[in-house]
């Protein structure tokens, strides 16, 4: 009961989550005003901690979170500044589960409520959590660098949303149900991009979310549900043992994907170069856009209409499309064993 309320949960959060990412314009910056009367401050260990959700409104620095065998919770920073004053020191807050809820949930915040000054900080906190069957983890950040390792947690009930400004996402997980990442999203800042993005998954990933830009994103999985978004100032880099659907709507700047089998492929509105590189012996139907130019090398394809390609069989659906007004081009390569 408690695993289905745990994930029934993050569900809605994550609705909420995804709803108001996709609302924005350009990102907030971390929350700095919030109800500090019951929070507690500096490093701490939490004992018999029971947690499904985590909240953590981080403002620089690197945000660590891990899940270990202990059932604490671990709460540790470090700081380039002394930290003398309690209101620049780390400040939680821990709600254990209760018959009404049956949910722990953690609050991490940077400093104390309050808009003051915090430069040159450049605080760094190491979060570590105990084994839970699903979690939620949902973070916020101006330039924070996120690093996620739930590598050795074997099930698919985590949900992972984390938002930065121009801070780094470095996420490793076995599987996942959902991850979203959200960066820099507009365009006048677009042009100073720092962010780097990296998920690591040895097994499924259900829904993967790259949404704004980053300078680089790296994409290594066995199997990927659903994947939408991706874009940055260079090519995406995207290797997948099996895809479900990869779908972007608009604004897709450069791409490689590999993988050895998929369902569908749908980049509406590409502004650069996409590089397919697929089995040879991969049934899929290709559709080019008549504005996007299209190159293939060692592929045996059919030509079944002025831009309609076939593959073997056919089958898997793939369509590229562009505006006139932009260049792109679509290279489909053999797939190195």
């Amino acid at each position: 009961m408690k695993k289905l309320f745990a994930c029934l949960l993050s569900g809605l959060l994550t609705l909420a989550s995804l709803s108001s990412l996709a609302a924005c314009t350009t990102l907030d910056k971390t929350p700095r005003v919030y109800s500090d009367s019951d929070y507690s401050v500096g490093d701490a260990v939490i004992e018999n901690a029971v947690v499904d959700i985590v909240h953590i409104y981080w403002i620089d620095g690197d945000v660590n979170v891990k899940m270990h065998e202990k059932n604490t919770i671990e709460i540790s920073e470090t700081s380039a500044k002394e930290l003398n004053d309690d209101q620049f020191k780390v400040h939680y807050k821990y709600r254990a589960p209760t018959k009404a809820t049956d949910t722990g949930t953690l609050f991490v915040y940077y400093v104390a409520s309050g808009d003051f000054d915090v430069s040159g900080y450049d605080k760094d906190v190491t979060i570590l959590i105990p084994k839970v069957e699903g979690i939620y983890l949902g973070g916020h950040s101006d330039s924070a660098n996120f690093h996620v390792d739930f590598d050795d947690v074997e099930n698919t009930a985590q949900t992972i949303i984390l938002n930065t400004l121009t801070g780094n996402f470095d996420v490793q997980v076995d599987a996942a149900s959902e991850i979203q990442l959200g960066g820099q999203n507009n365009e006048d800042l677009m042009k100073n991009l720092k962010g780097h993005c990296n998920v690591d998954a040895k097994g499924r990933i259900r829904l993967l979310g790259i949404q704004m830009w980053f300078t680089s994103s790296t994409i290594n999985a066995a199997k990927i549900d659903a994947l939408e978004g991706v874009g940055g100032k260079n090519p995406a880099i995207i290797n997948v043992g099996e895809l479900g659907t990869f779908e972007r709507k608009s604004g897709l700047f450069d791409v490689k994907l590999s993988l050895k089998k998929f369902g569908k492929i749908k980049l509406g509105d590409l502004r650069g170069k996409a590089v397919l590189a697929f089995p040879l012996d991969l049934d899929f139907t290709l559709k080019i856009g008549a504005s996007v130019g299209f190159a293939y090398q060692d592929f045996e394809l059919e030509k079944s209409s002025e831009n309609t390609y076939t593959n073997g069989k056919g089958g898997a659906e793939i369509g590229i499309a562009c505006q006139e007004y932009y260049k792109a081009s679509v290279e489909l390569i053999p797939l190195e064993a």
